[in-house]
Parts: structure tokens; sequence; C-alpha cells
């Protein structure tokens, strides 16, 4: 029988060898060695998986809240009281909702779970995403239960004193940064800040002019560094595409935001609920990384950037499913809340 250490120790492994099959290995192995490795518990807080230094900026360091203590994975099944569920290639895939899985979120609430929606999508901002997630799967979700790469940037920035954000993105980005009251430039000698996310609109003089920024000194962020994004099509490029652009012209790497790294463990934190917690994803590299960092559990689903070809397998601590629909049977025969939260 493995013990829980073990199979923590499994994920990491597995993570290593399947995650950023596409990317240059030297990129996907800082990423994972960030994501992961790096991510160390220092007096009861979670730092930033890249340190930030270590793969962004020495400029900016991330500086995680205090007290952030997070689930182990010796918790039981039994223990889960908050579901992270990523969207695209797990509720949805573009314009069209994964079978089953608004039945599957609305079983999981009867059953107690507490729901989070978190994505590395960065083209949305909450309330466009609750819209979406119930267009597409007839859920209802709270924009309180909601969080985006955008906002864990926007986090990230606030808590570093940056500002002044050329943006490489698209309108949901720009409207998430200005929210949070970060000013937005378009002219790159006044930036601080260059943020880069998904632009499906994206121009060379866009890329040019952040290359630009950030090789004046300019702080590089990147709201995710996801290579693609599913679409019924297949896979597309996606935020961490855009990103690369930026990288390799500039030659700096990015501070990164989104999943697995810290500014989004954190909004998560401050968010669920005391008690363990399982991921739900289609990436090994973000989604089960982040449940490895975080030692919680993780259940990867096949409906998106991963395939059955390329799945691991199962463990004590990982579920691989073919979509979110099998989660609520599989969480019930391994174990359910005994009351509702």
């Amino acid at each position: 029988m493995m013990l829980p250490s073990d199979c923590h120790r499994r994920m990491v492994l597995e993570i290593r060898d399947i995650s950023c099959a596409s990317v240059d290995r030297a990129a996907r192995d800082r990423t994972f060695t960030d994501a992961v490795v790096g991510s160390k518990a220092v007096d009861g807080n979670v730092s930033n998986g890249s340190d930030v230094g270590s793969s962004g900026n020495s400029a900016a360091k991330w500086k995680p809240a205090k007290g952030l203590n997070m689930g182990e994975m010796g918790e039981s099944f039994e223990g889960i009281r908050t579901i992270v569920c990523d969207l695209d290639g797990v509720l949805y895939v573009d314009s069209a909702g994964v079978a089953g899985a608004g039945n599957a979120l609305r079983t999981l609430v009867a059953d107690g779970y507490a729901l989070l929606f978190v994505t590395n999508n960065a083209t949305k901002t909450p309330s466009m995403v609750a819209e979406h997630i119930a267009d597409r799967t007839g859920f209802q979700a709270s924009v309180d239960h909601i969080v985006t790469s955008s906002q864990a940037t926007a986090h990230y920035l606030k808590n570093q004193g940056l500002d002044n954000c050329f943006v490489v993105g698209e309108v949901g980005l720009r409207q998430t940064l200005s929210d949070a009251g970060l000013t937005l430039v378009d002219d790159w000698t006044a930036a601080e800040t260059v943020v880069t996310g998904l632009d499906r609109d994206l121009t060379y003089r866009r890329i040019a002019d952040a290359t630009l920024a950030v090789r004046g000194g300019a702080t590089f962020v990147a709201t995710n560094l996801d290579p693609t994004y599913p679409t019924p099509a297949g896979l597309q490029p996606g935020g961490g595409a855009v990103a690369a652009m930026v990288e390799a012209a500039a030659e700096v790497a990015p501070v990164t935001c989104g999943k697995p790294y810290g500014p989004m463990r954190e909004l998560i934190a401050q968010r669920r609920l005391p008690g363990g917690a399982l991921v739900v994803g289609d990436r090994m590299d973000t989604d089960i990384a982040m449940a490895v960092a975080e030692g919680w559990f993780g259940a990867l689903v096949l409906s998106g950037a991963t395939g059955a070809d390329s799945a691991p397998a199962e463990t004590a601590a990982l579920m691989v499913l073919d979509s979110i629909a099998a989660l609520p049977d599989r969480l019930r025969k391994r174990g359910v809340l005994s009351s509702a939260i």
C-alpha cells in the first residue's frame, strides 16, 4: 500500500515527465521546479513557487500573506471540503459545454462540497466567467467563487507596489487590472510593468512595444504560462505562448501569477474552506502541479488539454477521469462529507 508521501512523490515525478511536452525542456524544467520543488512552507507560509526571482525579475519578490496554512496530502478523501475546479477543458471547451458538467457541479454542491472556479484564462472578468459557466453548463456560479489569473496578477502587482501597466491581453485582463485600481498605459516608454495574457487580436507592434519596455527596465509579469488552450478544433496558442514571445525577444523571464504559482495559490487560500481540497483540471503542469505544491488531492480530466495517451496512472492521491461528469460518483465511492457545509 502506498503511503501519502509516496503518492506525493509519484505525482511529482509524473508531472515532471508528462507536463509541457510540447515546449522547450529547459523551460519545462524551470516551470516544474519553480512550481513544485521550489514551493516550500516557511514558518507556516507558502512562498511563490518561483520565489519570483528565480524565474522573473529579481527586483520583484513575492511576499505571501502571514498564516497561510494549507491542506496536507495525508488527509483522507473524506476530509475534502473544497473542490478547486478549472474551467477550460473541464466545464467547457470554448463555446461547447462538457456533457454532464452542470449536473456534476449541482451534485457536488448537494453532497456538501464548496466550489471554487479557478482559471488561468485571463481574457474574462469574473462576471464574464460566471456568465460563461451558466451559458455552457446551466450552473449559476457566484462571482465570489471565481478566481482568475488576472485577479492573481492584480493581487501581485498591488502587493509589490507596481503600476503603470502596459498590457498585452484582452478586455477581461485590462478591466480586471483597472478595477483593482491599477493604471493602464499604451505608451511603452511610460510602462513600469508589462503584463501578458492571451490576446487573440495580437499584433507585431504590441509585442515589439512590450519587448522594448521590458528591455528598458519594466517588470515583466505573465498572468499564466499555459502554452495552449483547448478548442473544438484542437489546441491553440494560449497565454503562455504570448509570454514566450516577449521572453524570447526581451531575454527576460516573467514573474508568473497564475496556476501553479504563489499569487494564485494565495487567493485560493483566502477563499477555500479549512480542511482538504481537491483540484480538478485538465493540465498536469498547472492544475495537478498546484495540487502537489499545496499537498492537495488531484483529479485529472481527459476532456481538455490532456488525452488518454499521455495521462498518468491513478494513485491514492490522483484520480484520472474521462470528464468531470464522473467525479461525484468517484468521490462517493471514496467517501463523502457526513453533512453539508
